[in-house]
């Protein structure tokens, strides 16, 4: 396989996919143990509020747990393909990669910011910020500049 794209942001990559997996394994599996994170971040306090009862706790800890599958099957595609065609350096795969890192970025914040969950806008931007630096750094691995034609550098030559 011939790599195209540097080892260093392809490592970066796939550390924030690992990383980002770890935190996604956790909501599926240990959904209380979440919350710890979430309740201080959204509450300001580390134990669920009395209005918040055992009912809406069991589908919290459903909704949990449905994100997290939901996240791991989507962070084993990038891995697949970071690791394959991003790798090769083949454009639709870069394109992928961004792109859906992307979307789920905006409307996450999109959605975070105007239910009142300002914090979760704050927390996915360090979360993205690694992958979207390594994006910006191998783009000219998939869509290197092109020489200008040469009959516009003639053009410029003779001005």
């Amino acid at each position: 396989m011939t790599d195209q794209v540097p080892a260093l942001w392809r490592h970066v990559l796939n550390a924030t996919i690992g990383v980002t997996a770890l935190f996604a394994a956790g909501l599926v599996l240990l959904p209380s143990t979440m919350q710890l994170l979430f309740l201080p971040m959204f509450y300001g306090v580390m134990v669920p509020p009395p209005e918040l009862g055992p009912e809406a706790m069991r589908y919290a800890h459903f909704a949990f747990a449905m994100t997290g599958c939901i996240m791991l099957a989507w962070l084993m595609a990038l891995a697949m393909v970071v690791n394959g065609p991003f790798r090769r350096g083949e454009p639709w795969a870069f394109v992928l990669v961004a792109g859906t890192i992307a979307l789920w970025y905006v409307i996450d914040n999109i959605c975070s910011w105007f239910m009142g969950y300002e914090a979760n806008v704050a927390f996915n931007t360090a979360a993205v910020f690694p992958a979207a630096l390594a994006l910006a750094r191998t783009w000219r691995c998939f869509f290197p500049r092109r020489a200008a034609a040469p009959a516009a550098a003639a053009l410029r030559e003779s001005a």
